[in-house]
């Protein structure tokens, strides 16, 4: 989805995310990977910011972040920002650009022991993240998110203004529909 919170695309674009047309303009929007030959396509601040690191750009905006988008691209401590697509009691299946995946087992995910992250993220999440282990002859990858590891920048009030911009969007798109 192009929101972390859905009802937002109602205010963006006028329609339900499931409104939204082929060959419709998206301004600031990120394809993110192809399925079945059609764009994947985000508008998240948070990738989007991480999208400014790809290309070079040292702004504030890009925090430092990347989106990778294969194995070759990692290296241990980086910081990268990609979306959940799996959350099960084993950790969380975070996905970058180019279908490129990693896995925040459940020891990586918070300072404290928590018996399962099931309820504590949700498909679609925006994530910050740092690789921990990049194994290029498996092409596989471990990541945190672990708040003591995963610090945020000084953009980091970026993502959070945005987030709230889209909370703030969201409850007024709400609150809309409910008085009709």
């Amino acid at each position: 989805h192009f929101y972390d919170f859905s009802e937002v695309a109602d205010a963006v674009f006028g329609a339900a995310e499931s409104d939204i047309k082929v060959g419709m303009r998206v301004e600031n929007a990120l394809v993110l990977s192809y399925a079945k030959g059609m764009p994947v396509v985000t508008i998240k601040p948070l990738l989007l910011a991480a999208a400014k690191g790809n290309s070079g750009d040292d702004s504030a905006d890009s925090e430092g972040l990347s989106t990778p988008n294969k194995v070759a691209d990692l290296t241990p401590g980086q910081v990268i920002a990609g979306y959940v697509v799996k959350v099960d009691t084993f950790g969380v299946i975070v996905r970058f650009r180019g279908n490129l995946s990693a896995l925040a087992p459940r020891p990586n995910i918070a300072d404290r022991f928590i018996p399962t992250p099931v309820g504590l993220y949700s498909v679609g999440d925006s994530m910050r993240c740092v690789v921990q282990r990049v194994d290029l002859a498996a092409e596989k990858v471990i990541i945190t998110f672990k708040p003591s590891i995963v610090v945020p920048s000084a953009g980091g009030i970026n993502y959070l203004s945005a987030h709230l911009r889209e909370s703030y969007i969201a409850a007024a798109s709400a609150s809309r529909s409910s008085k009709k």
